[in-house]
């Protein structure tokens, strides 16, 4: 996981084609790369991170991604407290520009 988190705005719920509508850009400019994360927050017994899942899905998004699309997320758990829990699940498709891919690729050699 790296060390900086994607920008929350570049996260949509917009469909790929939708974006490449709007972007002008075509499917073909771009590799997916499908981001899936799970977490949990626990009840007042338990230590958590206060952090908002959406911050922590913001850290799982591959480099070189120029937008997510199509994110959605769930959340269910107990309500009994204090040791009640909540569990997220998050989803969305991240679009790497091929041309960005490349340039990662040449740094790494």
């Amino acid at each position: 996981m790296k060390e900086t988190s994607f920008p929350k705005e570049r996260i949509l719920t917009i469909s790929a084609s939708d974006y490449f509508l709007i972007s002008g850009k075509k499917p073909t400019d771009f590799r997916t790369v499908g981001v899936h994360v799970n977490g949990a927050e626990y009840g007042a017994s338990y230590p958590t991170t206060n952090c908002p899942f959406i911050d922590i899905f913001r850290k799982h998004v591959p480099e070189g991604t120029e937008v997510v699309v199509a994110y959605n997320s769930s959340a269910g758990g107990t309500v009994d407290e204090p040791d009640g829990f909540t569990v997220y699940l998050g989803q969305g498709t991240a679009l790497i520009p091929r041309e960005k891919e490349g340039r990662l690729a040449s740094k790494l050699k």
